[in-house]
């Protein structure tokens, strides 16, 4: 039997190398240039091992030599087998920790590839690993593993990420206490990792990358002291994956119906579960007193009607606190399209500039959404079609 010089010792360099792989890969999950280096000194002992046993079985002179051209197509097939293995490692890596790992202590720089793992986020361009136990809701669109542990993830486009209010003086503010503040990359987006505490029950997670084209935030809770469900939910974070080449219909996830028939608004922008039109879909954000309005879908259940004038109110207030100082004309319950609904209607100042406010609020048992108009020129026709438009907003079933 001929046999070429240098199979045997590149047979075993190649059974070392694979061996070695699918440790790494599947036992200790290592990457990196580490692991190169030790593939080296892996690959350098099998192949003297095969040489050794080849010196002992071959001692046929004139077996055929051609180890030149062995040793460069085995070296090939090597260097293919560990840069090949060393990516998938890397693109299905999901961080697994030790049990007493400080999962905060990874949030330094992010490196994540999209994998089979990964789930996309409805209205975002954002994907990630979720925890094993927990289940998506759709409706309120978030993981939840029970009534108390749950994180969700919006994203909104066009908001500058680098003017964003997260700060510790903002949280420190309102009372909250810090555990964990910290600033890393996500992939090539900045980022911030917060941990508070804000009541004596539960503990909040926050994640907030993006840059000047978009900011995101993913949201999450847990009781206090169930530091496992808050590693679950820190582990899913840290395998987000933004993918820019995602194309959102936003309006294919809108949860109500709108008809804009016979009129020129469009709509123009998605934020936040929040969703505006304008005339022609043309969008002026240098111009808060554009003749707008906005349609926003509240993720919870649907609220009742005795507590229907409270929440209008509580979205009233909530535009004051940006600045706006309104004044209540008109308020109202009343049924739309059978809904339970509740209507107000007002003036807005803000700096010595007046404009009306419409704002029209429906539920049923499962939603709640808003209708809000700001009404900066031709008040008296626009407040007309914004009643007339939002008489024609249905809840989706």
């Amino acid at each position: 039997m001929k046999i070429k010089k240098g199979i045997i010792p590149n047979v075993s360099l190649l059974v070392g190398i694979i061996i070695y792989e699918i440790i790494v890969i599947f036992v200790f999950n290592w990457t990196g240039v580490y692991r190169m280096i030790l593939a080296a000194i892996v690959g350098g002992a099998s192949y003297s091992i095969g040489k050794s046993i080849e010196n002992k079985i071959v001692k046929d002179s004139s077996l055929v030599q051609d180890t030149k051209t062995i040793n460069l197509v085995s070296f090939a097939i090597i260097i293919f087998i560990v840069v090949g293995l060393n990516f998938f490692s890397r693109s299905n890596k999901t961080n697994k920790l030790n049990e007493n790992e400080d999962i905060q202590n990874i949030f330094d720089s992010i490196t994540n590839s999209k994998t089979y793992n990964h789930i996309y986020i409805p209205t975002t361009k954002i994907f990630l690993v979720p925890p094993e136990n927990y289940q998506f809701i759709e409706k309120m669109q978030r993981f939840q593993k029970d009534d108390n542990t749950y994180f969700q993830i919006v994203e909104m486009p066009g908001v500058d990420f680098n003017k964003n209010e997260l700060t510790k003086e903002n949280f420190e503010a309102k009372g909250a206490k810090i555990y964990n503040w910290k600033d890393f990359f996500l992939n090539r987006y900045s980022a911030k990792l917060i941990i508070l505490q804000e009541n004596y029950l539960s503990k909040n997670i926050f994640l907030s990358f993006g840059d000047s084209s978009f900011s995101a935030m993913a949201a999450g809770y847990c009781l206090i002291n169930d530091t496992l469900s808050e590693k679950e939910i820190l582990q899913s974070l840290n395998s987000i994956y933004y993918d820019t080449s995602i194309s959102i219909d936003y309006l294919s996830h809108a949860k109500f119906e709108i008809d804009l028939k016979n009129t020129n608004y469009q709509f123009a922008k998605y934020a936040s579960n929040t969703y505006v039109y304008t005339e022609e879909g043309i969008l002026d954000d240098n111009n808060p007193y554009q003749n707008s309005f906005m349609v926003s879908q509240i993720i919870s259940n649907g609220i009742d009607e005795n507590t229907l004038g409270n929440y209008s109110l509580s979205l009233i207030e909530s535009f004051e606190q940006q600045g706006l100082n309104i004044e209540i004309t008109t308020s109202e319950s009343k049924k739309v399209n059978d809904y339970n609904g509740y209507i107000i209607i007002g003036d807005a100042y803000h700096e010595e500039k007046q404009a009306k406010v419409y704002l029209q609020v429906i539920a049923d048992f499962n939603s709640t959404i808003s209708f809000t108009g700001i009404i900066g020129e031709n008040q008296k026709e626009t407040m007309k079609l914004f009643e007339s438009i939002s008489k024609t907003l249905k809840i989706k079933e």
